[in-house]
């Protein structure tokens, strides 16, 4: 496959439609492409490198609304220690606190993994 250095309106497309949920069958139909077309798309570096990129963004604005939602969470954590059975409230405060901190052990993933990455970089160089 010859070297691409920007994706065309499909292939970006692609990207955006398989990040938010689509099939690739679904995917194909809505952009009039074979599905096999597809499948050369996805083993384009740059295809890939585009998705990981969506994907990030996704994930942190997801990480972002969590984190707002964490001080509230605590407050019902706090306000159910000593009451009679808010025990649907004291799980989603739960699985909320859970989820920020699975969502910095991401982040904190995706720093180290960058750092790595780019140490690589610099001794191939």
């Amino acid at each position: 496959m010859k070297n691409v250095t920007e994706l065309n309106i499909a292939q970006q497309k692609m990207c955006l439609y398989l990040t938010s949920g689509m099939s690739l069958k679904a995917t194909a139909a809505a952009l009039k492409l074979s599905e096999r077309t597809l499948y050369r798309y996805l083993e384009m570096s740059l295809v890939q490198s585009k998705i990981r990129n969506i994907r990030k963004v996704m994930m942190e604005h997801s990480i972002g609304r969590l984190m707002r939602l964490n001080d509230v969470a605590i407050d019902t954590l706090q306000r159910n220690l000593n009451c009679g059975n808010f025990a649907a409230e004291v799980r989603s405060a739960n699985t909320i606190i859970r989820m920020n901190h699975d969502s910095l052990e991401y982040w904190n993933f995706d720093s180290r993994l960058a750092l790595v990455e780019s140490k690589f970089n610099d001794n191939e160089k």
